[in-house]
């Protein structure tokens, strides 16, 4: 579902990928990366972005830039934010 609204609604804008669409989508993101990620974050992750991630755990564009973090990123760029007194 999220590959095929993705790719509709990248038409005629950046593709995603290169020439070949499906480049930039990766495998999706196991129950226990998530189940960790809820863990080390203390919070359910919402259904939505949840459905995404386990269809590609992530999503970047042609020009290499994230579209949709990997739960990696996810976990690592919301941690550092909680700890950093700036925010």
């Amino acid at each position: 579902m999220w590959r095929e609204l993705i790719c509709k609604l990248s038409r005629g804008d950046q593709p995603i990928g290169d020439p070949n669409p499906e480049r930039g989508f990766f495998l999706g993101a196991t129950r226990d990366e998530l189940a960790k990620a809820e863990r080390l974050l203390g919070v359910r992750l919402p259904d939505g972005p949840t459905g995404l991630l386990c269809e590609s755990n992530g999503v970047t564009v042609m020009s290499g830039q994230s579209l949709a973090w990997d739960i990696g990123e996810i976990v690592r760029t919301n941690l550092a934010i909680r700890t950093d007194q700036q925010y």
